[in-house]
C-alpha cells in the first residue's frame, strides 16, 4: 500500500485542529468568575461594616463636614460631644440651640465618662482640627456605640465656615 501523499497528511491535520474544542479559553474565565462569586458571597462588604469594619450597615459615615455636623446638631437631635481640653472649650465653644447644648469631655476622660453618652443618639465628635475627634470616635464605637461620627477638620473649620460659636478662637 502506498504511503499517504503530503498533501493528504496535511488535510488530516487540519482535520484534527477543527475537531479540537475551540472554547477552551473559557474555562479559566469560567473559573474566575466562579471564584469571584464566591468571594462576593462569602466575604463581608465594607458598605455592610460601615467601611472601617466596627458598626453595622446602617453606622454614620466615618467622617463627616462641619456643615453636615451642624444640621445634625440643630436639625436631627444628635448628640454633639467636644473632646478638647476644658480650657479650649472655655475660650470658644458651640452654643447651646433649641435646649441641646454641646458636652465637654476631655479625650482623656472619655473611657472613664462613657456612661455620660446617650447609645441610643447619633454621637458627632468635634476638637481642634479633627485628629483627636478621630481617635474619640474609634474609642465609642469599640465601646459599643453604634452610630459615631467625627467632624473633618473640627473647630478650625468650623470657625472658617461662620458657623455659630460663644467665644473668640486664637489665630
Amino acid at each position: 500500500m502506498p504511503a499517504p501523499s503530503a498533501s493528504r497528511r496535511r488535510s488530516t491535520r487540519t482535520r484534527k485542529k477543527e475537531t479540537a474544542p475551540r472554547w477552551w479559553w473559557a474555562i479559566p474565565i469560567f473559573l474566575l468568575l466562579v471564584f469571584a462569586l464566591l468571594a462576593l458571597v462569602l466575604l463581608p462588604s465594607r458598605s455592610q461594616t460601615g467601611g472601617e469594619g466596627k458598626a453595622s450597615s446602617s453606622a454614620l459615615p466615618a467622617v463627616v463636614s462641619v456643615n453636615r455636623a451642624y444640621v445634625m446638631y440643630r436639625d436631627e437631635n444628635a448628640f454633639l460631644l467636644d473632646v478638647r481640653s476644658r480650657q479650649e472649650f472655655d475660650i470658644v465653644h458651640i452654643p447651646a440651640i433649641g435646649g441641646k447644648r454641646v458636652v465637654n469631655i476631655p479625650l482623656n476622660e472619655l473611657f472613664s465618662r462613657l456612661d455620660e453618652i446617650p447609645k441610643e443618639r447619633d454621637i458627632v465628635i468635634i476638637c481642634t482640627t479633627g485628629n483627636q475627634s478621630e481617635r474619640a470616635r474609634d474609642l465609642l464605637l469599640e465601646a459599643g456605640f453604634p452610630r459615631v461620627t467625627s467632624v473633618s477638620g473640627g473647630m478650625q473649620v468650623w470657625i472658617d465656615n461662620n458657623l455659630p460659636v460663644e467665644g473668640t478662637f486664637p489665630k
